[in-house]
């Protein structure tokens, strides 16, 4: 009877995880998101204009980078 109640606790605990995992998508994938589209505009941007937009996508390569640095030596 002990076991059974153990099964059900455990059950009910994994379905409750699995739904605080769908709620916190932007949680998990909020970052790499943001770094993929700040990489994708500054190639883009580098490769397509020149004067400002050259300095736009210096910028926007180099928080990837700089983040990279912070988290490596935190």
């Amino acid at each position: 009877m002990d076991c059974q109640k153990k099964i059900r606790e455990t059950t009910t605990m994994e379905t409750k995880g699995n739904m605080k995992a769908r709620k916190t998508f932007l949680g998990l994938w909020g970052m790499p998101i943001l770094l993929a589209s700040l990489s994708i505009f500054g190639l883009v941007a580098a490769l397509l204009g020149d004067g400002i937009w050259n300095l736009l996508g210096w910028s926007s390569l180099s928080v990837p980078l700089l983040l990279i640095t912070k988290h490596y030596y935190k």
